[in-house]
């Protein structure tokens, strides 16, 4: 926000269209000056969030029209103007907190708009399936921030190789993707890279670089274009090392004390502040007072509540551990919600017990996926053979958490987690029944 600038000038929000995915709206701002201040500052926030969430605004969003030369050709053009039109897109699931933080933190993008921009284009191209479009978008990244103009080959890579930032990033995605190159035809040595020398992947990077973008005919390596998809795995290869390399630099930052104090503040600010308080209900013999807990936003939501429990769990353990806690029940502070309420199985209620599990637990789950109500099971592999108390909240916490890195776009409405031999309930969390549905 910036003070001291007359009303007059302040942009406008207008719905400008409205389709069954949802409303479009207008940002309009009047005056030239800010106008070019404003599209500035949108496109440092949007460097922020690359890494997360490609956001296309107007400005994103290119026309192009077809004017003759003269009177007599106007009948042979049948095509006069396109624009690409803002479909779907492949994205992480949106939370406002993600997306309101990173203003916050877009001075620390302003140096990087020119090369932040070929990682958002190369971004749309692979959501489109573009993939030697998006390989070569993720390439002049790489080439913009660090071969400061130098495109020969040998230098290229002498570059790259001495940026640290990069080598670590590029060996973190070799780890992750080693997997998916396993017996795969590409020119890309993933699968074979020894970790400790990355120079031959490296070159070979660059390499394919040059064949997707010089298309010669006379190239016994030239691309199909009817068979882009062969490069798929190369443009999400090169895509994830940008992506881990923004992510460290940009939108992880917005995780930093001092920007998640100020963006509270300004939540409180602007009365946009919910409180919760969470009854931590004990065993005989033990006493455990309600804890308050406030989260920057005004309505909770299935997000809010996995957030709340795992706050309230990792608070308790630190206090005074979880041997005493029996369940949790969440509501909002003026008790007209309820949030989540969690709890072990009955057979937790002898002190002295514990659980025979065996080596395995089975936990069923009942989640939104693409707005519909769905249920599962997985198992986990544990250290067993039996489990106390602690070790029953510590399997429910670390049940979610599984649930969330496999399936990071769904929302988790019910846990349950099981032994299976014999079938008894050690744990079950459950979202309020106003929350999802």
């Amino acid at each position: 926000m910036r003070r001291g600038i007359d009303v007059k000038h302040a942009p406008k929000f207008t719905q400008t269209s409205s389709t069954d995915n949802g409303a479009k709206h207008t940002l309009s701002v009047e005056s030239g000056f800010y106008k070019v201040l404003a599209e500035r500052e949108l496109r440092e926030w949007q460097a922020v969030l690359a890494s997360y969430l490609v956001i296309n605004i107007d400005f994103d969003d290119v026309s192009s029209t077809f004017t003759p030369e003269n009177e007599s050709e106007r009948s042979a053009i049948q095509v006069t103007s396109f624009h690409h039109a803002a479909g779907e897109k492949d994205q992480n699931p949106i939370e406002f907190e993600h997306i309101a933080r990173a203003f916050l933190m877009k001075e620390e993008a302003s140096a990087r708009l020119e090369d932040v921009a070929h990682y958002r284009d190369a971004s749309i191209a692979k959501s489109a399936g573009r993939n030697v479009d998006a390989y070569n978008g993720y390439f002049l990244f790489l080439e913009t921030r660090y071969c400061d103009g130098k495109t020969k080959q040998r230098e290229q890579v002498r570059r790259l190789l001495g940026e640290t930032v990069f080598v670590d990033k590029l060996k973190s995605a070799v780890g992750s993707f080693k997997a998916e190159f396993a017996g795969k035809s590409s020119r890309l040595p993933v699968e074979d890279c020894d970790e400790s020398d990355v120079s031959k992947l490296v070159k070979e990077i660059i390499l394919l670089r040059g064949e997707l973008r010089h298309h010669s005919l006379n190239s016994p390596r030239r691309w199909d274009p009817n068979n882009v998809k062969r490069y798929e795995l190369e443009a999400r290869f090169l895509g994830a090392v940008c992506g881990y390399i923004l992510l460290e630099e940009l939108f992880l930052r917005t995780y930093q004390p001092e920007v998640m104090q100020a963006f509270v503040a300004q939540a409180h600010k602007n009365n946009f502040s919910l409180a919760l308080l969470i009854h931590r209900l004990p065993y005989d013999g033990h006493r455990i007072d309600a804890m308050r807990v406030t989260f920057p936003t005004s309505v909770p939501d299935i997000r809010t509540a996995v957030a709340a429990f795992s706050n309230v769990i990792d608070a308790t353990r630190s206090a005074i551990g979880l041997g005493g806690l029996r369940s949790l029940v969440c509501l909002s502070e003026d008790r007209k919600i309820e949030v989540f309420t969690a709890a072990l199985g009955r057979s937790f209620d002898d002190p002295e017990e514990k659980i025979a599990v065996g080596t395995s637990i089975r936990a069923s789950i009942e989640y939104i996926s693409d707005g519909m109500v769905m249920s599962g099971a997985f198992r986990l592999n544990i250290a067993g053979p039996a489990i106390d108390r602690a070790q029953a909240w510590n399997l429910g916490t670390q049940c979610t958490d599984h649930f969330f890195e496999r399936t990071p776009d769904h929302e988790l409405l019910s846990l349950k987690v099981f032994a299976e031999k014999p079938l008894v309930e050690i744990f079950s969390y459950r979202v309020g029944p106003g929350l999802g549905r």
